[in-house]
């Protein structure tokens, strides 16, 4: 099972998170409290999930996600994450805590993540946009169900 976070862990967590800015610029301490707070946060093995369940429908570009979906927030390994980390506690998170589906948001420039996403088996169902110091980010929204690993597990075996 996975470690998740307490209060006690905020501050080396809200630090791997500063290792990153080009990449979380906008992660605050005081969110980084709150998540652990609420449970919301997996610490282990040196990588860190975010995430929520929602409580409603919620639309993401194109994409609805509907009430019980999953929400990834962000995934990042600290700089000592032994190699294999973040791909290993993924995939136990997957198993674990997305019973019916999970989907998440990245920015289109990030081609590390989504091309780790799709390496795991999500999907890309629509393009999202976000201002950024007043101009328009592209982003990508992503989605992930059981079945549909289950069909991506039997393509990757043949």
């Amino acid at each position: 099972m996975l470690h998740h976070a307490s209060l006690e862990d905020a501050k080396q967590i809200y630090g791997v998170f500063q290792q990153r800015p080009d990449i979380f610029p906008h992660m605050r301490f005081d969110r980084v409290q709150r998540m652990c707070a609420a449970g919301q946060v997996i610490h282990d093995s040196g990588v860190i999930i975010t995430y929520q369940t929602y409580q409603k429908t919620v639309r993401l570009g194109q994409h609805r996600a509907a009430r019980g979906t999953v929400c990834l927030h962000q995934i990042v390994k600290s700089s000592d994450a032994a190699r294999g980390a973040a791909s290993t506690i993924f995939q136990t998170f997957l198993a674990a805590y997305v019973p019916t589906s999970l989907v998440l948001s990245v920015r289109a420039d990030n081609t590390t993540a989504w091309s780790f996403y799709e390496r795991h088996g999500l999907r890309r169902v629509s393009d999202i946009y976000w201002r950024e110091q007043g101009q328009p980010l592209l982003g990508y929204v992503y989605t992930y169900t059981p079945e549909h690993e289950n069909l991506f597990a039997c393509r990757v075996s043949l």
